[in-house]
């Protein structure tokens, strides 16, 4: 929820700075990029009950299972 309403740096451009941070930590921690994985939550907004919640729980739960993860990360 940084920057509200910033000529400078107006949402999509927030958004790609967070992609390319993303990239950048998982090159360092030697994550190929094809095993990323993003939700398309709100930044800063995520949900915390309901509907939704359950949603984004079952959308993890998915990918953890398709590639069989052994660790998870969350940013």
């Amino acid at each position: 929820m940084s920057h509200p309403n910033s000529r400078a740096y107006p949402r999509e451009r927030l958004v790609a700075t967070r992609r390319a941070g993303l990239v950048e930590a998982a090159r360092i921690l030697d994550v190929a990029e094809e095993r990323l994985f993003e939700l398309g939550l709100p930044y800063a907004a995520a949900p915390l009950g309901g509907l939704e919640f359950e949603q984004t729980l079952e959308a993890v739960e998915a990918i953890v299972t398709k590639v069989r993860a052994r660790s998870l990360f969350v940013a």
